[in-house]
């Protein structure tokens, strides 16, 4: 029998080791590899499942089309050039692992044995939660299948609908599945969000299609609607979704902005910066909101801010230029934009050469 807690004693090794690791920098896994061999022959199969998890994580998290990757180059990644080769540790005929090999099957284009990895896959992990008295349920779906095959091949979330219409699934997974079809493979948003509507009629519970419809809607502009479901998929806890949360609350300030909600847009872009500092615009889009609530003191400092960090330069300057004519101090913006070397637009420069006239009363 395998003892849980030496094998839990490993695995957090191996997650606090794998944290450690600096992929601004090429990061050296030797140390994670060294985790997996150095523990019992027992333990290897799991540990070497985890750190594939580990760098499948790394390698596609936040991204809703492999398309998105691939057009990086992904293949020369050293993050997937790792998982190719820790994947080739694993066993290749059992059932559960099948899931692997997918992926490197389709950041690789040679997908034409997915639906057979997938006949394996899906009846073997369902099976081992009916095992442990439990069923799959969203957050299940969304780990063991959507951010690992994305948007897979056309016809790809229709079959596995059909693969997943059986016990041990839960109320509106099979549904979704052809949901996901619509979303990747559909040229309308319009069908898109319908096709998510239907599935909340079966289970309300299914949130990925309230992360979806969010998202679809703000595609379309429709900011009432993309708030309503983006605000109900930020209300569920311990949720695993597509968008890192820092997309989510930054498309929900962009709608409070819309809306003229410039209290809220504010807090959410907060919000933004505070899961992710270096987000793009977030810092410029917070200082405008800040501008709009006429707060001009602190909607210079978030400018400044941006200037020195050499973030959202582009829009920055202006609004700092902006923000000195409110508060009237025009020679303030002359001298910024004479001294500082940054492109302001030709309408604010009119604007501060303008001479200034004093009205007679």
């Amino acid at each position: 029998m395998v003892d849980s807690k030496e094998l839990n004693s490993y695995q957090n090794k191996l997650i606090d080791v794998y944290g450690q690791l600096d992929f601004s920098k090429e990061s050296d896994f030797k140390k994670c590899r060294n985790i997996v061999t150095s523990a019992s022959p027992l333990f290897h199969d799991k540990l070497q499942s985890q750190y594939c998890d580990l760098l499948l994580d790394s390698l596609t998290m936040g991204y809703l089309r492999y398309s998105e990757l691939i057009k990086y180059n992904v293949t020369s990644d050293p993050c997937f050039v790792e998982y190719r080769n820790a994947v080739k540790q694993l066993p290749e005929h059992d059932p559960i692992k099948q899931i692997y090999f997918s992926v490197i099957d389709l950041l690789t284009g040679e997908s034409g044995a997915i639906n057979e990895r997938l006949a394996q896959y899906v009846p073997a992990k369902v099976q081992c939660y009916l095992d442990q008295g439990e069923i799959m349920l969203c957050g299940d779906f969304i780990y063991c299948l959507v951010l690992p095959l994305k948007e897979g091949i056309p016809g790809m979330w229709s079959y596995l609908g059909q693969l997943l219409n059986r016990p041990g699934v839960g109320k509106g997974i099979s549904e979704m599945c052809q949901a996901l079809e619509s979303v990747y493979y559909s040229a309308k948003n319009e069908d898109i969000a319908d096709a998510l509507l239907r599935v909340l009629q079966i289970n309300d519970d299914i949130y990925l299609a309230k992360e979806l419809l969010g998202y679809t809607y703000y595609n379309m502009q429709m900011w009432n609607n993309a708030l309503s479901y983006l605000e109900q998929y930020e209300d569920v806890k311990d949720s695993t979704g597509i968008f890192y949360m820092d997309n989510i609350y930054f498309w929900m300030a962009w709608c409070y902005g819309k809306k003229r909600n410039y209290q809220l847009e504010e807090a959410y872009y907060r919000k933004t910066l505070d899961i992710f500092p270096e987000a793009e615009n977030a810092m410029n889009n917070l200082g405008y909101s800040l501008f709009k609530q006429k707060k001009y003191h602190d909607a210079e400092e978030v400018f400044r801010k941006c200037l020195s960090q050499k973030r959202d330069i582009r829009y920055a300057a202006n609004n700092l230029v902006r923000t000195y004519l409110a508060l009237g101090q025009a020679d303030k913006a002359k001298q910024f934009v004479h001294k500082s070397g940054y492109k302001v637009s030709k309408q604010l420069i009119a604007r501060i050469e303008r001479p200034q006239t004093t009205k007679k009363i």
